[in-house]
């Protein structure tokens, strides 16, 4: 789970918030206060988060990634919106004024979002891929795919307890997700590695070059390949690619 940056409220929820929201708040708000003729409101019907402007949006911010477990979410060809889901990260039975806040949406997977339903806990929440703090309490284990709690805060009261809602409640470190990310990281590390090393054998001899050009032009494609069109774990990849290209200045030089 990384950092979402999101964009500024799209101007129609801005402008309709209030008006989508009431039905909502009178619905689960809802408490008779005993005349027989007093109906609790219907519970309404309407998803307006689902309108292009501000799903798309929503999509776009993402990378089309799951907030939660960073898988992405497969779109058939010629289709704009993904099949993904508008994640109310508090419960609109919970929280019904938030319904319509765009600071409570999370792009998610089916799977995540079917697992985490209307989960919901005052003191120990889920991790918010939008939340700066949550997200820099946790680092990720590159040979395993999975991610761990940082040290300093593994004895704490709550950070444990949240972290586990997460594993339970989402995919965050599902086998099959963890498995993917290792593969995606240690494929983009092994092809910086190994441009990398046909350099070094090239500098001393450069009259060898061409015969190592062939294998080089291949890694430094599939290094963009991977980085510029896998959508899996955009968020993931584009992190550890800037770390490899620190790592290895004179491959980084190639991929311009």
């Amino acid at each position: 789970m990384l950092l979402i940056i999101r964009s500024e409220c799209p101007e129609l929820l801005t402008k309709n918030k209030a008006q989508w929201t009431a039905p909502w708040v009178a619905h689960y708000r809802w408490q008779s206060n005993g005349s027989v003729d007093q109906e609790r409101p219907k519970k309404p019907t309407d998803n307006h988060w689902l309108k292009d402007e501000i799903r798309l949006l929503l999509i776009r911010d993402f990378h089309n990634n799951c907030g939660y477990c960073g898988e992405s979410l497969p779109t058939p060809q010629g289709i704009l919106a993904s099949k993904g889901d508008v994640d109310h990260f508090l419960p609109k039975s919970i929280k019904p004024e938030l319904v319509y806040e765009w600071t409570n949406y999370i792009w998610s997977c089916k799977p995540c979002n079917e697992l985490k339903n209307e989960f919901y806990s005052v003191n120990y929440p889920l991790l918010n891929p939008c939340c700066a703090e949550d997200c820099a309490m946790l680092v990720f284990i590159e040979d395993t795919g999975r991610y761990v709690l940082q040290n300093t805060v593994a004895n704490n009261n709550s950070w444990p307890e949240r972290f586990k809602n997460s594993e339970q409640k989402t995919m965050l470190n599902a086998d099959e997700v963890c498995q993917n990310r290792r593969l995606k990281i240690s494929m983009l590390r092994n092809r910086f590695t190994s441009v990398a090393v046909y350099l070094d054998m090239i500098h001393p001899l450069p009259a060898i070059s061409n015969s190592f050009q062939e294998f080089i032009d291949r890694d430094i494609t599939e290094i963009l390949e991977v980085v510029n069109n896998t959508p899996d774990f955009h968020f993931l990849l584009k992190e550890h690619y800037q770390l490899l290209r620190q790592k290895y200045p004179q491959v980084a030089e190639l991929l311009g």
